[in-house]
């Protein structure tokens, strides 16, 4: 708020659609960057290229997170569980289906069912 009542540019880390900010990344993928925000928004500054190890670990979670905007938007089941089942931290199909159905029961009357 200070930046846009200011109308002076001030660095702040934020998640905003990557615009370049990381090259390899999808410019429509969230990413926590440094930016710097004015009146008109934020604008995430070039970090360039991540080390390649570091980018396939990247590209794995944001394979996870589009598919699990997906699964939300089409509220299916099978789509979520898909989307669990790319996470690398996601060991198994078993752990997955645990994980999964019970977040649909911690969360279920505060969303819409999964069909």
């Amino acid at each position: 708020m200070a930046a846009a009542v200011r109308r002076r540019k001030v660095p702040l880390i934020l998640n905003v659609p990557n615009r370049g900010a990381i090259g390899g990344l999808r410019d429509n993928d969230v990413v926590e960057v440094t930016c710097l925000a004015d009146e008109h928004g934020a604008h995430p500054i070039a970090q360039g290229r991540m080390p390649e190890r570091a980018l396939a670990l990247i590209e794995q979670v944001k394979v996870f997170e589009r598919l699990t905007v997906a699964a939300a938007v089409e509220r299916s089941y099978d789509a979520a569980l898909g989307a669990l089942l790319t996470h690398p931290l996601v060991p198994s199909y078993p752990v997955a289906k645990a994980i999964l159905d019970e977040y649909v029961e911690a969360l279920s009357g505060l969303l819409p069912p999964l069909q």
